[in-house]
């Protein structure tokens, strides 16, 4: 039978050096970016809870487990990806999480929609997923979720975590990243994740196999190997297309 521990897919971060690399560099962000409150998903046993405690910020944590609801800060209750509101009053938060692996990507795409109200996030991953967020043109990882993600937010690593960090272990490596949000997006364009979706729907073929519209992009290329200014072209020619369709109706 599958513990409740293991039903959420939680590890739980025990070691101390990483537990205060995390604090020192929220600690730094707040300088850097003040915020009006903090929020940690997935408080888990509280080994970040205390220290963020300690910052003096309005605090708040969201967990999904009530076994692990927080006795020392208030606590919404509930699976965050499905959660509604979850923000609070807040105008200018601070997101803090060592996320479930199981779900990393959903809350990381949750908070993207939640970006305008949020000045800066520190958030653990699976390596892998970082490595994705990460990940530059003609790079193995680079893929739609780094273009998503880089799109809106400014991207640093923090720290790397090994398995030993965490009480049980798990079979996987982890990265801390830092996220602030980009004053506008680098590309605006409302097509774009549509066209993120198309580029990539096959990571073997050639552009030319994959969309429509290319302009002067080269249609021998893979998506994973564009630089922002060929996304730039991609989703001109796409709105060129769309405007002749609308003109001929």
């Amino acid at each position: 039978m599958r513990t409740r521990r293991q039903a959420y897919g939680q590890h739980f971060l025990v070691d101390q050096k990483v537990i205060q690399g995390i604090l020192a560099e929220v600690s730094q962000m707040l300088v850097k970016y003040p915020a009006d409150g903090i929020c940690e998903i997935g408080p888990g046993k509280e080994a970040l809870t205390t220290g963020l405690l300690q910052l003096g910020q309005d605090f708040y944590t969201v967990e999904k487990d009530p076994k692990f609801a927080t006795k020392t800060a208030p606590c919404l209750l509930g699976d965050f990806v499905q959660l509604e509101p979850w923000m609070r009053h807040h105008q200018a938060l601070m997101v803090v999480s060592n996320l479930p692996y199981s779900s990393a990507t959903a809350i990381a795409v949750k908070l993207t929609g939640a970006r305008a109200r949020i000045v800066s996030m520190v958030l653990m991953f699976q390596k892998e997923v970082a490595d994705r967020m990460l990940a530059e043109p003609s790079t193995p990882h680079r893929g739609s979720l780094s273009l998503f993600m880089q799109n809106v937010w400014e991207i640093r690593h923090v720290i790397h975590v090994s398995p030993h960090a965490f009480a049980p272990p798990p079979r996987v490596q982890s990265s801390v990243l830092a996220f602030v949000p980009r004053k506008a997006p680098i590309i605006a364009s409302l097509h774009f994740e549509r066209i993120l979706r198309q580029a990539f729907s096959s990571r073997r073929k050639m552009l030319r196999g994959l969309l429509p519209d290319l302009g002067t992009v080269d249609g021998t290329k893979r998506a994973e190997a564009l630089g922002w200014d060929e996304w730039q072209e991609l989703c001109a020619a796409y709105e060129k297309r769309m405007q002749k369709e609308r003109l001929c109706d």
